[in-house]
């Protein structure tokens, strides 16, 4: 079953962080690529969230998968997966996800 992909401000804002950050070391063409495959792995985690990890210790449970340098993280039901944010491996994620 296809949920339907939410991302949230933070989210995005991400997104367009990790756009501008690769387009800037490694050109428009490189950033456009990632982005798509970003896409593509958002939505396998929309068709099958269950491949990610489950992260119980958070105030609210999350769900984590990697991707290349970066992890998406999320929450989902039966009808929705909602992006919560997309951050890169290497930052303090768990202090931005307690906030």
């Amino acid at each position: 079953m296809t949920r339907q992909l939410i991302l949230t401000p933070a989210a995005i804002a991400d997104l367009d962080a990790i756009y501008q950050h690769s387009s800037e070391r490694w050109g428009n063409d490189q950033a456009r690529s990632y982005l798509q495959s970003l896409d593509r792995i958002l939505r396998l985690l929309a068709d099958h969230p269950e491949i990610a990890r489950l992260r119980p210790e958070f105030r609210t449970p999350i769900n984590l998968h990697p991707f290349r340098s970066h992890l998406v993280v999320f929450r989902h039901d039966e009808m929705t997966l909602d992006v919560i944010r997309i951050v890169h491996a290497r930052s303090n994620w768990q202090g931005l996800l307690n906030d």
